[in-house]
């Protein structure tokens, strides 16, 4: 057996066999094969594919996973394109040919030998494959980018060379696939589907191993993390299920092609065209992700919204809360405090105290986040916190001889008062993003900044 006898295996079907899906017999010139190709294939999806994924990576997209998906999108569309025009041109004129044909057999009775007035070599065909290839296997590989952005350890190494090295063998069915539809001059036959099928499973498995581990190592994570935020749940909610999906359908894909041509005892659900609802779903793979990644990208966006203006809100009460303390404060020639620390208790602000007068008073606050909050009048107060507009002067008075406000400074003991027990806590969880938006050491703090440069 040599190579060639390997890698293919010769039919009697030619490309006007119904059952290659190659030339209907109802085409006629090239540009109407063209425009009926759009309908009668796939190619309609790989269009409609590249151009949104293609608007989504120039508006919005940015980083390796967006860059994979607009490759791998490109890809598809020279594939469905060289594909079927290539099918646009072998097919022109096919009615008129068949009907000649059969003409020539009902004057002479002697049917005509099919393997010689259709079969030809088409070599459009082989070349198409290997931008099937990229398309096709780009699915695991984006799921590889996900899964290696959460993880870089020795089991990450491992998971990436099995997927690697899965694609050797699906470039080989591939190739294989590419070189039978060359030789024969058509799209499909028990074999080539059959050799689909394989192709389909080796993806799968591929897929299924990215998945199973990228949920192992994003429960891992948020095991690790103490403070966890809805955008997690986000991520369980939505792009577990995609991918989840993405295996389901190309396990079942894979089932059905080798089960519905190895046996021909079909049953029903199992038909020869049982694949094709998977078969289109698979079609727009590309697309399905992209739309998850979109709407991934900002739902995290808004998440971070909401964090920021949940805190600005805790911070302005904050500030309405202590600016009014320092009001009552003023009234009776307090000090007043301008800067104080995110994390406090207003409860406990001080007690009374005499202070130098030649000192500034400042209470100290348990810190975590320093925070400035200036008085609307804070230009109007002295470095000792007196208003030197203070109505307490009278027009004959002057401040030396004050006596209440000359030699020290009061501050008021609000300890005791339980109607201002008010506690005010600020606390800073760092947004946790999905893995792979960008690269980042094993079980590391997911930065939004990050998220946004490299997704």
């Amino acid at each position: 057996m040599n190579i060639k006898e390997l890698f293919y295996k010769p039919t009697n079907a030619t490309k006007y066999t119904p059952s290659t899906g190659t030339c209907t017999g109802s085409e006629s010139g090239l540009l109407d094969n063209i425009y009926l190709m759009f309908k009668n294939t796939f190619f309609f999806s790989y269009v409609i594919q590249f151009l949104l994924v293609w608007l989504m990576y120039k508006f919005a997209g940015s980083g390796r996973y967006w860059k994979m998906l607009f490759i791998a999108s490109i890809a598809g569309l020279f594939a469905a394109s060289i594909e079927n025009i290539t099918l646009a041109t072998i097919c022109s004129g096919a009615h008129e040919i068949i009907e000649e044909i059969n003409a020539q057999t009902a004057i002479s009775g002697i049917e005509q030998d099919k393997n010689t007035i259709y079969k030809g070599k088409v070599i459009m065909f082989l070349l198409a494959e290997p931008f099937w290839i990229i398309t096709e296997y780009s699915i695991p590989i984006l799921n590889l980018i996900k899964m290696k952005a959460i993880s870089k350890g020795k089991v990450a190494k491992i998971i990436k060379y099995s997927i690697y090295v899965l694609g050797i063998p699906f470039s080989v069915i591939r190739f294989t696939i590419g070189f039978n539809r060359y030789m024969n001059g058509y799209l499909n036959d028990d074999y080539i589907k059959i050799l689909h099928g394989f192709a389909f499973g080796i993806m799968a498995a591929a897929d299924i191993i990215c998945t199973i581990f990228i949920i192992y190592f994003v429960n891992k994570y948020n095991r690790r993390v103490s403070n966890g935020n809805n955008l997690t749940d986000y991520i369980q909610q939505s792009s577990y299920t995609i991918l989840i999906t993405v295996d389901f359908v190309s396990l079942f894909l894979s089932i059905l092609c080798i089960y519905v041509n190895v046996f021909s005892n079909h049953i029903v659900p199992f038909t020869p065209n049982s694949a094709t609802p998977f078969h289109c779903v698979k079609s727009v793979f590309l697309l399905i992700l992209a739309v998850d990644a979109l709407l991934f990208k900002y739902g995290a966006n808004n998440s971070t919204s909401l964090q920021n203006s949940s805190e600005n809100t805790t911070l302005k009460a904050i500030s309405e809360n202590y600016g009014s303390k320092n009001k009552s404060a003023l009234s009776i020639g307090k000090p007043y405090n301008t800067t104080f620390n995110g994390s406090m208790n207003l409860s406990t602000i001080g007690s009374p105290t005499v202070v130098n007068p030649n000192v500034s008073t400042v209470n100290n606050i348990s810190t975590s986040n320093s925070v400035n909050l200036k008085s609307p009048k804070v230009s109007n107060i002295s470095a000792y916190g007196y208003n030197d507009s203070f109505d307490g002067y009278s027009p004959g008075t002057s401040r030396n001889n004050s006596v209440n406000y000359s030699s020290k400074t009061i501050v008021k003991n609000y300890t005791n008062e339980n109607n201002n027990k008010k506690s005010f806590e600020i606390k800073a969880y760092p947004p946790q993003q999905f893995g792979f938006l960008y690269n980042q050491s094993d079980y590391s703090p997911m930065d939004y900044n990050n998220y946004r440069n490299n997704y």
